[in-house]
Formats: structure tokens, C-alpha cells, sequence
């Protein structure tokens, strides 16, 4: 088993507020659901036939690709390349817009984590259509340790959009 050094936050900034997690429910839109759908039908057949040729077990990777493609259409029809050239609108991304921006009008500061660095790209685009400063930190950025201090020590970035890949590891974030 690997050691893992993990700080607690009671341990090392009694001063800190507690963490808010919220949790936030919404339905895919029509054309968002008729896709996510259709591609279902598509990758079900494809891992029964999978399953079929050899066992579950040689289905494996073909059923991993298929939770991917439908959590793809879930963030955002725009992710996936099965969405063809007009994707239909992401329900979930426009609750995200919403919610970050009153969090961002209520004076708070909020991280948020994709697995996707071009679920972040989109991000990214939006905030700065509504005019709301970010800092973005992914496998691309090159000076981590100063994007990490930016937010850290300046209240004019009250948004980092983080890639759990490149987040993941290394970072202290108070």
C-alpha cells in the first residue's frame, strides 16, 4: 500500500470556515435526453455483442468506453463527438452558469473540479462572457506554484477551474 501524508484542515486552518459542499439536481433537456438516449441504445447493443463474442470480461474496456460517451453528453453534448455539429444545449452547464454566478454576485469563491480539461475550456469561455474572473489549472499551465498563489492571495480571481488530473496531486489550497 502507498503512504499517503493527508492534512487535515482542523488540523492546520482552525481559522477557516467549514467546507460548503451543495449538491444540485437537474433534468437533461428534450434534445440533450434524446441524444444521451440514443447513444445509449448504440453502446448497450455494442457491449452485449462484446459480451457475447467473449464474456464480460472482454467487454471491459467497451463498457468503460460507454460510461465515459454518456457522462460526456451529461456535462455537455459539446464534449462528445457524437453530438454531431450542432449539440443540443447542456442543461447541467446552464445550471452551472447560473449557480456560479450567484455564488460569484454573493462575494464567495468557489473551486470546481472537472475530469474533463475541455469541460474547463467551455467553462472558461462562459465565465468570460459574463465577465467573471477565473484562473484555470490544468496538465497545460506551466507555473502551478503562481496560478495557485494568484488565487490564493488575490480576491479578484473568486473562481479556479481545476482539472482533477493535474489538481490532484501537489496543491494546498486555503
Amino acid at each position: 500500500r502507498p503512504f499517503i501524508l493527508r492534512r487535515l484542515k482542523q488540523d492546520v486552518a482552525k481559522e477557516l470556515p467549514p467546507k460548503t459542499e451543495q449538491t444540485l439536481y437537474c433534468e437533461m433537456f428534450d434534445r440533450q435526453k434524446r441524444l444521451y438516449n440514443s447513444i445509449l441504445e448504440i453502446v448497450r447493443q455494442q457491449i452485449k455483442e462484446r459480451i457475447s463474442a467473449g464474456g464480460v470480461k472482454g467487454a471491459k474496456i467497451a463498457i468503460f468506453d460507454a460510461l465515459l460517451k454518456l457522462r460526456q453528453i451529461c456535462c455537455d453534448p459539446r464534449l462528445s463527438s457524437l453530438a454531431g455539429t450542432e449539440p443540443p444545449e447542456s442543461a447541467k452547464f446552464k445550471l452551472f452558469i447560473e449557480t456560479v454566478s450567484g455564488i460569484v454576485q454573493e462575494g464567495h469563491r468557489v473551486l470546481i473540479f472537472s475530469q474533463f480539461v475541455k469541460m474547463l475550456n467551455l467553462m472558461h469561455n462562459a465565465l468570460a462572457n459574463e465577465n467573471i474572473s477565473y484562473l484555470q489549472l490544468d496538465g497545460s499551465t506551466k507555473n502551478r506554484d503562481s496560478v495557485v498563489a494568484k488565487f490564493q492571495q488575490s480576491d479578484a480571481y473568486p473562481v479556479f477551474l481545476i482539472s482533477l488530473k493535474a489538481g490532484g496531486t501537489g496543491i494546498n489550497l486555503t
